[in-house]
């Protein structure tokens, strides 16, 4: 049987760490409730995430021919509907950052690095805030 790409892999490592995000682990959200790897189709009820590939690249200070940096998007989306939107976007941005500095091995990748943490507020009039986290990682194929 083919394994999965490498990518998808360390998406659905993503996944199963956000998904721990709950009061009761001491976060400040339940947006780890509904954690994606696909689009969904409707707009949301409740916030939720969803992970998505950026891309690979070949780092200019590469060590091997065969060395990638894979850069992948964690997408934050909140409803305007729910109490306090914005205090929420900005609660859940904080959750999902915290919940990715901690230790997570990957799947025969480096540990993740944070890049940037945008906040769009009602993007293309859509009625709902959405943050977007960008993280790399590297590994060689």
């Amino acid at each position: 049987m083919v394994e999965v790409a490498r990518d998808w892999a360390i998406l659905q490592n993503l996944q199963a760490r956000l998904q721990t995000i709950r009061i009761a682990n001491g976060y400040r959200t339940e947006i780890g409730g509904d954690v994606q790897l696909e689009r969904p189709s409707t707009p949301p009820v409740a916030p939720m995430i969803t992970l998505y590939a950026g891309g690979r690249t070949y780092p200019q200070d590469a060590q091997s021919r065969t060395e990638r940096e894979f850069t992948l998007i964690v997408e934050i989306r909140v409803p305007v509907g729910v109490d306090a939107p914005n205090a929420m976007a900005v609660a859940a941005d904080a959750d999902v950052e915290q919940a990715l500095d901690e230790y997570l091995p990957q799947p025969l990748a480096l540990p993740l690095v944070f890049e940037e943490s945008l906040i769009l507020e009602q993007p293309e009039g859509v009625p709902e805030l959405v943050v977007q986290q960008m993280y790399t990682t590297r590994y060689r194929r």
